[in-house]
């Protein structure tokens, strides 16, 4: 009798166990296990290795598509490739940096970073909102304060310690005319 109380105590720990690591789970692909905070898997360098954005509107339609060194440009039929690299970094005390390399132009901006509570259909944690503070690029440069800040919303499908894929979506209005982007891309941690 005292080994069966043994087996089903142990059996209901394993459950209990079980069940709190699946609370670690917030985007639909993350692992089914992670001993590492999502705040502790994000924090780091990340590099782009491949992705998609779909851009539509009233009276066009392409892509861009990614893998890790070029992006492909299609449209009508027609595509361009050139020399891309896309880098974010999510730092410590929520500061973010972001940057990218695109033929011979390069952008890079900086702002914060922090998780946005659960909402909707979204798990705590599998939005990030970023703010941009600042851009510069070969031509341009531009510093933003308070309400003026750029913001980004990113969501987390997949956040494991050396892989994360994020998509972005987003719809804008103009009179009759409505245009649409759409964002899939996975990076990997350097």
């Amino acid at each position: 009798m005292k080994k069966i109380n043994k087996i089903i105590m142990l059996v209901f720990a394993l459950a209990l166990i079980a069940t709190s690591f699946q609370s670690c789970k917030k985007g639909e692909e993350d692992p089914a296990l992670s001993l590492r905070s999502r705040t502790a898997r994000l924090k780091g360098k990340w590099e782009l290795v491949s992705g998609l954005d779909t851009y539509t509107g009233s009276s066009y339609s392409y892509t861009v598509s990614y893998n890790g060194s070029t992006a492909t440009y299609s449209e009508d039929g027609s595509t361009d490739t050139e020399v891309y690299r896309e880098t974010l970094e999510f730092k410590k005390d929520n500061e973010f940096s972001g940057e990218i390399v695109s033929g011979s132009e390069m952008l890079r901006y900086d702002g914060y970073w922090t998780f946005a509570g659960a909402y909707d259909d979204y798990s705590k944690k599998e939005i990030v909102v970023i703010r941009i503070k600042s851009y510069r690029d070969s031509e341009d440069s531009e510093t933003y304060s308070g309400d003026e800040m750029p913001v980004v919303t990113l969501r987390l499908k997949r956040l494991a310690n050396k892989e994360m894929i994020v998509e972005t979506k987003g719809q804008s209005t103009s009179g009759s005319n409505i245009s649409s982007y759409n964002s899939l891309k996975t990076y990997n941690k350097k």
